[in-house]
């Protein structure tokens, strides 16, 4: 079920680039398949993310551009730059292949743990908890899946 996206499916429109909104995650696994297919990667991301995950977005070789605001004026502007440079907008739970990529995860907790109660998935545009979800209750219909959302507030 591990699925993965093609160059030819990330960068559809035949650009050597594609552009994220991100607090963290989605901006890390953008980075690092982007890596992995030689495509040049955008990261636009709040100031008030978390500094450790910006710094694994450049360790993956992304570009990560701030906005000193909120996650939704990151949207906007990823968003305005995709559309001005003509490529692809990645958008955490609006396209499927982020829920499958999160699905993985879903599999490696039923797959390695011995028994499993519960799963705590962080809340955030909806991907993980879509596909950690799905895969977790397929697979293991007697857990119990919790998503959790964590309001930052601005400094």
């Amino acid at each position: 079920m591990a699925l993965s996206w093609s160059r030819t499916k990330l960068a559809a429109n035949g650009s050597h680039a594609v552009v994220c909104a991100s607090a963290g995650n989605l901006g890390q696994a953008l980075a690092w398949s982007g890596r992995c297919r030689g495509l040049d990667v955008t990261v636009w991301a709040s100031r008030f993310a978390p500094e450790s995950k910006l710094e694994r977005i450049r360790h993956f070789g992304a570009r990560v551009e701030l906005v000193d605001a909120d996650f939704d004026t990151a949207r906007e502007r990823a968003a305005a730059a995709a559309h001005a440079d003509g490529i692809r907008l990645v958008e955490d739970s609006l396209d499927i292949e982020t829920c499958e990529g999160a699905a993985t995860i879903g599999l490696e907790l039923v797959e390695g743990a011995r028994s499993l109660d519960v799963v705590l998935i962080a809340l955030g545009g909806g991907a993980m908890a879509t596909g950690v979800g799905h895969v977790v209750k397929a697979l293991a219909p007697e857990v119990e899946v919790i998503c959790a959302h964590r309001r930052v507030r601005q400094r």
